[in-house]
Order: C-alpha cells, then sequence, then structure tokens
C-alpha cells in the first residue's frame, strides 16, 4: 500500500510539476497557494533555504524574490536538492547565514519541531524572516513519519519558543478544503 502511495506520489508531482496546475489539483493546494504565494512575495528576501523542500513547488515564486535558493531535505525528490539532511540537526549549515527561510507543511513530519525549530532559528538572522506553514486538519500521509497537527496558539508557542518574533498567523482552508482534498485524493490511496 505504501509503496502505491509512494509511485502515486510520484506519477502526480511528474504530472502536475508545473505550479500553475498543481495549485488547482485539490481544495488544500489551492488555499495553500492562496494563503503562501502572496506571503513569499511580501517576506521573501536574500538568500532563501527551502526546509523540506520536497519537489520544490514554491521555486518558481522564491526565484523572483531572492538573491540566492538553496534547499535541504531528507531525500533527493528532484535532482536539484542542494542539501541532504535532517532539519533537527541541520549542522551542514552555518549560524545565520540567510536572510529568509520557508518550511512549508514539514514540521507535522519532524519527531521533534521544538529542536527543528531550533535549528532554523540557529540558521535564520537576526533581521531575517522565517516562512512556515503546517496543517491543522488532516489525514495521515508519508507514514510512519506523521506526527503532529497544530493549533494557532500551539504554532505560535513553538514559533516564540524557538527565539521567533510571530509577524502573523494566517489560517488557510477550513473544513470544506479539508474534505475536498480528501475527496481529490480518495483514488490516490
Amino acid at each position: 500500500m505504501k509503496e502505491l502511495m509512494k509511485k502515486n506520489r510520484l506519477r502526480i508531482d511528474q504530472d502536475l510539476s508545473d505550479p500553475d496546475q498543481r495549485k488547482n489539483f485539490t481544495p488544500a493546494m489551492y488555499a495553500q497557494y492562496q494563503v503562501v504565494v502572496p506571503v513569499i512575495f511580501q517576506y521573501a528576501h536574500g538568500k532563501l533555504i527551502d526546509i523540506g523542500c520536497g519537489d520544490m513547488p514554491f521555486k518558481k515564486f522564491i526565484l523572483k524574490k531572492t538573491t540566492q535558493y538553496d534547499t535541504i531535505d531528507v531525500e533527493r525528490r528532484v535532482p536539484d536538492v542542494k542539501f541532504i539532511g535532517d532539519i533537527q540537526n541541520m549542522a551542514v549549515l552555518n549560524d545565520q547565514s540567510y536572510d529568509t527561510a520557508v518550511c512549508l507543511e514539514v514540521l507535522e513530519h519532524v519527531p521533534d519541531p521544538f529542536k527543528a525549530m531550533s535549528e532554523i532559528h540557529r540558521i535564520v538572522k537576526k533581521d531575517g524572516c522565517l516562512i512556515l506553514s503546517v496543517p491543522h486538519l488532516s489525514r495521515l500521509h508519508e507514514e510512519p513519519h506523521d506526527y503532529f497537527r497544530y493549533t494557532k496558539y500551539g504554532l505560535q508557542s513553538l514559533i516564540e519558543k524557538a527565539g521567533f518574533k510571530v509577524v502573523s498567523i494566517v489560517p488557510q482552508g477550513g473544513l470544506f478544503c479539508f474534505l475536498g482534498h480528501q475527496f481529490s485524493t480518495l483514488f490516490f490511496k
């Protein structure tokens, strides 16, 4: 079953490699693009690291706003991932080396999100910016590495304990978006 899901995910990634096509695949993806892209255009700048980059669905938008685009993930889903590693220990990255960090839909897959956030804070410059998104409602995915769901209160606590200042927390989607996403992915289990 897991092999079939992985195979289907690869097929979806190949068939929907263009971000403009991908954003309309499910209501959840559409909602994420509606929130994340404007935030990227507002806050991303300078040297940026895409943490847990996966297949880099927001690369097209990030490149328009930054001077350097680096990536890190636990595996190489696409050929141009720069660093392979665990976000809970990014020793390969220097302290305060990035103006912006993007970490989208990753923290739910990390056994120790406090450690991961501490590492992110370590590599972002003092006046830098973190753009983060996490699910509140979601089916289990990427099993067995699916550990958490976040409320806005839990997320704020996590961010502040790491040393970041919260500028805003913007909800995306909702119950109907969640249900629509479940329906659209029914055939890919």
